[in-house]
């Protein structure tokens, strides 16, 4: 997967990675975040409010169009996450994108969810598996 990065760049790769690792560890030993909270999750991983009143699944990334990590791209590209948010009241697939120059956002019931950040950034020559992303989510209560 990294084998193709410089020394600098994998190393930082895999430092972040087991940073998020060991972050995520952590907080899913008790499964619940408190809003406000920026989280990584990965592939098909769910995030619960301590209210337990939303629930997040990262389902996917579609449409990786980043510009690979070391080459020179005309325009920066971006990339579809998509997840799914769950109230006791309601169920929505949402669409959020990454690359752009502010993170997106999206309003679901009294929640703003944020896409903070989708990793690995920028995304290796040859692609990114499905299980190897990771996106950074801030959930807030309006």
């Amino acid at each position: 997967m990294i084998t193709h990065l410089s020394a600098s760049a994998r190393m930082a790769w895999l430092l972040f990675a087991l940073v998020v690792l060991l972050g995520l560890t952590g907080c899913m030993a008790f499964g619940t975040y408190s809003s406000g909270t920026s989280l990584y999750i990965g592939d098909q991983v769910t995030m619960t409010l301590k209210d337990d009143t939303l629930t997040i699944i990262f389902l996917r990334v579609e449409n990786d169009s980043r510009c690979p990590s070391d080459t020179e791209c005309p325009a920066a590209g971006e990339a579809t996450v998509v997840i799914q948010a769950e109230t006791p009241n309601d169920s929505e697939e949402i669409t959020l994108f990454a690359g752009r120059d502010r993170p997106d956002r999206v309003k679901f019931g009294v929640y703003t969810i944020t896409l903070e950040r989708l990793l690995p950034d920028p995304p290796p020559q040859g692609g990114v598996e499905q299980s190897e992303y990771l996106a950074s989510f801030n959930v807030t209560r309006r």
